[in-house]
Parts: structure tokens; C-alpha cells; sequence
């Protein structure tokens, strides 16, 4: 059969669709392994952080020098030293 411009048309078309379905499953597929890479990624790094979370350690001569104690202060301990009074 001698093909026709209604043949020909429709071999274009079907190409043309076969192409952007080929294409949509292969953007589809990159741009959602993509998304769920960096989601995988933001979630891991923000636990990663919270399992290394520092604390702030505050000293207990801190804690206690707006009281007053005296407790601290007859050891004979110079300012210079920084040892906890819990410490030997």
C-alpha cells in the first residue's frame, strides 16, 4: 500500500507520544529519586546533629555566686583556679 499523508501523520503522532511518555518516566523518575535523595539527606544530617547536641555546662561557682555562699570562698582557692567544688 502507497503510504498517505493520513499514514504518515499518524506514524508521526504515534512517535511523537511513544518520545514524551519515554521522556516522562525518565524526568519522572530522575526529579523523584532526586526529592527523596535530599530529604533522606536533610533528615539524617538534622539527626546526626541532635544525637551530637552539646549541652551548655555551666560551672557551679556560677550557679551559686549570686547566693552569697561562703562555702567557696574559705577553701583557699585562688580566682584562678577553676575546679568544681564537688571535684577533690
Amino acid at each position: 500500500p502507497e503510504p498517505s499523508l493520513l499514514s504518515a501523520a499518524g506514524q508521526v503522532m504515534d512517535v511523537i507520544l511513544t518520545s514524551a511518555v519515554w521522556i516522562w518516566l525518565t524526568c519522572g523518575s530522575l526529579v523523584f529519586f532526586a526529592v527523596a535523595g535530599v530529604i533522606a539527606g536533610i533528615s539524617f544530617n538534622r539527626q546526626n546533629k541532635q544525637r551530637f547536641d552539646l549541652y551548655d555546662i555551666v560551672p557551679e561557682e556560677d550557679t551559686h555566686a549570686g547566693k552569697g555562699d561562703s562555702s567557696s570562698q574559705g577553701q583557699g582557692r585562688s580566682d584562678e583556679d577553676s575546679w568544681p567544688s564537688s571535684l577533690p
